[in-house]
């Protein structure tokens, strides 16, 4: 599946940034001073909302009804640097609701946005 976050900070932490030590991207390095991030618009259609499905009859019970019922899967928030569901820890700016969708034709790619971090 394709994995996209409601909010773009999500994706700065090392887990999930694209790092170049050029400007277009080309050379990957993770120590790079360049960060490119893939802004996309998401067809995320009818979601299966995770939030609900924890509290009703489980994942188990409804996964066949992926493509059926529902378009895409919604979880979280999650925070880029924990693994595991959401509790009710402090949140965190980063913290993003995530979507899965399941088809390469639900995710339009629209700008590559290239930065670097400025250290003062």
């Amino acid at each position: 599946g394709n994995y996209s976050a409601h909010q773009a900070s999500y994706s700065h932490h090392e887990r999930y940034v694209y790092r170049s030590s050029d400007a277009e991207g080309d050379h990957r390095d993770a120590g790079g001073q360049y960060f490119h991030l893939l802004l996309v618009n998401v067809l995320r259609g009818n979601p299966l909302k995770t939030t609900e499905v924890w509290q009703g009859a489980g994942f188990g019970a409804v996964q066949g009804k992926l493509g059926e019922e529902f378009d895409s899967v919604e979880g979280g928030p999650h925070r880029p640097t924990l693994s595991g569901p959401y509790t009710a820890r402090a949140r965190g700016s980063d913290d993003s609701v995530i979507y899965v969708t399941y088809h390469a034709s639900q995710c339009l790619p629209e700008f590559i946005v290239t930065y670097t971090r400025n250290i003062s």
